[in-house]
């Protein structure tokens, strides 16, 4: 449609071409144009980033809203702990040790500010740690 809203708009009846065969090429072109944008990877990297608006750990808060909400079963209690302890061991496994003490100061609720200043580094070391910290999570699975 959009092809044949250009070829209508712009169509000059001065240049001698037949206004089927002018909006024949219009839509063609505009078909192409669309395939080709389609398959572009250009914007591959913002369509597989991670939300800086998630929460850290979205499947472990899941799993600790599970665990803390009241239940009537002790035994789902026990095992949704078991899980969420299981899950966050994983986690720093798969840490480097600044890594693993950014995530620790975290979870105890400092800021970036105060973050930087217990491990006397830079905020964006801290910043880009947490970025490090979100995709090591996102690759871990409950069993």
């Amino acid at each position: 449609m959009l092809g044949l809203m250009k070829a209508i708009r712009e169509y000059d009846e001065g240049k001698g071409v037949p206004f089927s065969a002018f909006a024949k090429i219009c839509v063609m072109r505009k078909i192409f144009s669309a395939v080709r944008s389609a398959a572009a990877m250009k914007h591959d990297p913002l369509n597989r980033s991670m939300s800086i608006d998630r929460p850290l750990f979205e499947d472990l808060a899941e799993s600790h809203t599970r665990v803390t909400a009241p239940i009537g079963d002790p035994e789902s209690l026990v095992i949704g702990n078991e899980e969420r302890e299981e899950l966050v061991r994983r986690l720093y496994s798969l840490l480097s040790e600044f890594e693993a003490k950014v995530l620790t100061l975290f979870l105890d609720g400092l800021s970036f500010e105060e973050m930087s200043k217990t491990l006397r580094k830079p905020i964006k070391s801290v910043d880009n740690a947490i970025q490090r910290i979100k995709r090591k999570s996102a690759n871990i699975k409950p069993q």
